[in-house]
């Protein structure tokens, strides 16, 4: 069944709008958090470390093991999720399945945020990105 507005046919039911936008921001939000990560492997091992050290009293060099457990445990906490975004973020995944899509990026990026606020950027693209699945296409956009 189709239904004519304004000239441009749009099938009932169906979802076959583009959906660009929430393409490139869940895939810039997934691969900048996969970045991030990488990176914050390395400085967050120092950042924990300086932090340990300072409450506990001493030298960094004692906690660099301690800060990188730490470090390494929100790696490998926030990656699983990160990937998972990026293939549910894909062209086909975003036309078909647009509201699971939508719901699995809203919760990762907000995951993500309490995870490791130094994932601030990919986290809020990743939000928007859901966000924008979540709402319901108009009637006049084109195809």
């Amino acid at each position: 069944m189709h239904i004519v507005v304004t000239g441009i046919p749009i099938q009932k039911g169906g979802n076959n709008m583009k959906r660009t936008t929430e393409f490139i921001l869940g895939l810039s939000g997934s691969i900048l958090g996969l970045l991030g990560a990488l990176f914050w492997l390395y400085m967050g091992t120092y950042f924990w470390a300086g932090f340990i050290s300072g409450s506990a009293g001493g030298y960094l060099d004692d906690y660099v093991g301690k800060g990188f457990v730490i470090a390494f445990i929100q790696f490998i906490l926030t990656v699983p999720f990160l990937i998972m975004t990026l293939l549910k973020s894909l062209t086909p995944t975003i036309e078909q399945q647009t509201v699971q899509s939508g719901k699995w990026m809203l919760v990762v990026g907000i995951v993500i945020l309490f995870l490791n606020a130094f994932l601030l950027v990919s986290s809020a693209l990743l939000i928007v990105a859901g966000s924008l699945c979540l709402r319901k296409p108009s009637l006049t956009q084109n195809q």
